[in-house]
């Protein structure tokens, strides 16, 4: 009988045998699939994550939706929304027709009225923001950006999102104009003329041109292969051990190159944080920029303990049952 670790052992008369010689490509073989697969562990996480939840509108709305409940996310929104509206409400044609032809005292009403009228749309947005209007509306812009960003990465252009000299910009024109109208239709009637804010007020920057151009590089290759390639890599690394010729050690050695992969997606998300970080910068959504990455990422982050417990877990598994063998083989010999 041969161990699969490359000891010799006894035949079925007890006389030793010789070790089973192993052909030199297999060994070669195994530790270069080990070594791939250990590069493109990572990798292939890192691809299926952003072709299940970037790619994938009903994922990416899955992911984001929610957010519109966060209270730091609504907050932003109900501050930036009620700025802009009473910045650009008329409050002069309630203030003729309370006096009319009568200058002075219209005069005198229109700070009083302008902090009611204040008061009432801030009142009014906050009620909107509660409601289900602006889950509604949030989805939608979310998942017009979605598409449209799919269409920027694949060179094919979009609406919502589109290019402007080298950057990509999301506008959010829209959802300010649901709630201007959802206003409106609550009896706040002198916001009905309030325009949408300037284009370049209303815009969000999502990617320069350097991004982009990494962006397109990055899923141009990830999205043809990201998903099987995962599969790729486990069947390669099961390839490593079934071919070693010491697969005890190989074995040991998977469970390593499953920790390092979970370290790669640590040190992945923090490096991204630190590209990502400054995206809203200037914007309403400025305060929601860390919840923004932590929601998009949290299926990736989650990975990162659970490949270091696997390999972990591969690791110590290995090297019990090598120590249960070696003391049962030892009571077998007595």
């Amino acid at each position: 009988m041969t161990d699969h670790n490359g000891g010799a052992g006894n035949g079925p008369d007890g006389a030793p045998v010789s070790p089973r010689v192993t052909p030199r490509w297999q060994g070669i073989t195994a530790w270069v699939l080990l070594a791939v697969a250990g590069v493109l562990l990572p990798v292939s996480l890192i691809a299926r994550w952003g072709e299940h939840t970037l790619v994938d509108t009903s994922a990416y709305l899955d992911t984001v939706g929610p957010l519109a409940a966060d209270p730091v996310v609504r907050q932003a929104l109900s501050d930036e929304l009620t700025r802009r509206l009473t910045e650009k409400a008329d409050v002069a044609p309630l203030v003729e027709a309370l006096a009319p032809e009568r200058p002075l005292v219209q005069q005198v009403l229109t700070p009083s009225l302008q902090a009611v009228v204040e008061g009432a749309i801030a009142r009014g947005v906050d009620r909107v923001i509660d409601s289900p209007i602006l889950d509604e509306a949030w989805r939608a812009a979310n998942e017009v950006a979605q598409r449209a960003l799919i269409r920027v990465l694949t060179a094919d252009g979009g609406a919502a999102v589109s290019m402007e000299g080298e950057q990509v910009i999301l506008d959010t024109g829209d959802l300010f104009v649901v709630v201007r109208d959802a206003l409106v239709e609550r009896g706040l009637g002198f916001v009905e003329g309030v325009q949408p804010p300037p284009v370049v007020d209303r815009q969000i920057v999502l990617l320069e041109s350097e991004q982009l151009a990494t962006a397109r590089t990055v899923y141009a290759f990830a999205q043809p292969i990201a998903r099987f390639l995962v599969f790729v890599v486990i069947a390669m690394l099961l390839a490593a051990v079934a071919l070693a010729p010491r697969r005890r050690s190989m074995v040991t050695a998977t469970g390593v190159v499953v920790m390092i992969a979970g370290g790669v997606i640590w040190l992945a998300l923090d490096m991204g944080y630190g590209a990502y970080r400054g995206t809203f910068a200037g914007t309403a959504l400025a305060p929601a920029e860390r919840i923004f990455f932590t929601a998009l990422t949290e299926n990736l982050a989650a990975l990162v303990p659970w490949l270091l417990v696997l390999g972990a877990a591969v690791i110590a598994g290995n090297i019990g049952l090598n120590r249960w063998r070696a003391v049962a083989g030892a009571r077998t010999a007595r």
